[in-house]
């Protein structure tokens, strides 16, 4: 239990490793290690992508990220995506299977939900206002014509 940060890397120059917890291995060529870890973040760059807390429960977790320019530039590309995780707490301790468990149902995933911001529905709605204000005092088809009535149009003809 305790807080983590999330932050992605921009960098996607390695591979992950064979070892597993009970059967560690070292490292071969561009294969995922403390030293080659190092290196990336030195020779790349980071977007914090939010600080959350591990409830220390077995189940899948959905956390709500904040969509720095840069990650979402790298998502839309639809290859391979790092993402660092750093202790907050002192504490935290946090388990997760690698992307190639047996079980594809155990295997990590980001699922990316689009979400709508207030502030741009409430633009849209303003819009979507203004256009059927509009359409109220000028109708479609052409302008009104004072001489003939409320209802009736003026036609536009095409001189050649």
């Amino acid at each position: 239990i305790g807080m983590f940060e999330l932050r992605w890397l921009s960098s996607d120059g390695w591979i992950e490793g064979a070892g597993t917890p009970n059967i560690p291995s070292i490292a071969g060529p561009g294969e995922m290690c403390w030293n080659l870890l190092q290196t990336l973040l030195a020779s790349g760059s980071e977007a914090s992508l939010g600080t959350f807390s591990n409830t220390l429960t077995t189940e899948l977790h959905t956390y709500d990220l904040n969509l720095a320019s840069s990650f979402t530039s790298d998502l839309a590309t639809g290859g391979s995506v790092t993402l660092h995780m750093l202790p907050v707490s002192s504490n935290i301790g946090f388990t997760f299977n690698s992307g190639d468990h047996p079980n594809v149902s155990y295997r990590p995933r980001l699922i990316v939900t689009a979400v709508p911001e207030p502030t741009s529905l409430s633009v849209l709605a303003l819009a979507a206002c203004v256009l059927i204000r509009r359409r109220r005092i000028h109708p479609p088809g052409g302008m009104l014509s004072r001489a003939a009535g409320k209802h009736a149009r003026a036609h536009r003809l095409r001189v050649s």
